[in-house]
């Protein structure tokens, strides 16, 4: 479509808009030269190759003489991720890394381990039992004390009696049985692995 001084107004029109649409097609279904990939990925050619020598990428063929390049299986080496690498990489799987990564994998995540427990964001089982034992020795104390201080500076009747009696029974034997709950099966994993 054009204007009345013959001027296209949807681009270029004719022969010229088949190349174009020729040369697109074939950078995109054939593959690039470097040239052609510096002008999509905006980079200079020494940079270009750079890359492509460090990802080892092959071309895929030939054009006019010159080696070309899928732009697929070049676009990771060339592109910055979108994502923050950092996080990708805490969220891999360790499967997923090279196999030549794995020791360097496991020893990142002991090293982690090591500087977490040093500045006390880590505890070991062992402390949390230690430190969660000694708290309900404390609140059970308290209970046994709040229950005779009651008895002994007020007067009650035998039924009162058994009645605060049976609760506070009741209120340490519902925290023995959750903290059995809680703690008692991985202790006894932890029992299970000692007798082995």
């Amino acid at each position: 479509m054009s204007d009345r001084s013959g001027k296209t107004l949807a681009g270029v029109r004719g022969p010229r808009s088949n190349q174009l649409d020729n040369a697109s097609s074939a950078m995109v279904l054939e593959g690039c030269t470097q040239s052609q990939l510096c002008k999509v990925f905006r980079m200079d050619r020494r940079t270009l190759a750079d890359k492509l020598a460090e990802a080892n990428v092959s071309p895929c063929g030939n054009r006019s003489g010159h080696a070309i390049y899928y732009i697929h299986e070049v676009a990771p080496y060339l592109v910055k991720p979108l994502y923050d690498v950092e996080t990708y990489i805490k969220k891999m799987h360790h499967n997923d890394l090279p196999k030549h990564l794995t020791k360097e994998f496991w020893a990142g995540l002991k090293s982690k381990q090591d500087y977490e427990l040093r500045a006390g964001m880590l505890w070991s089982t062992d402390d949390i039992f230690e430190r969660v034992g000694e708290a309900f020795k404390t609140i059970r104390m308290s209970i046994l004390l709040f229950r005779d201080a009651v008895e002994r500076d007020t007067v009650m009747t035998d039924e009162q009696q058994r009645k605060i009696t049976q609760m506070t029974d009741g209120l340490l034997n519902e925290m023995a049985d959750r903290l059995q709950e809680v703690f008692g099966e991985r202790h006894g994993e932890e029992e299970d692995d000692e007798e082995l």
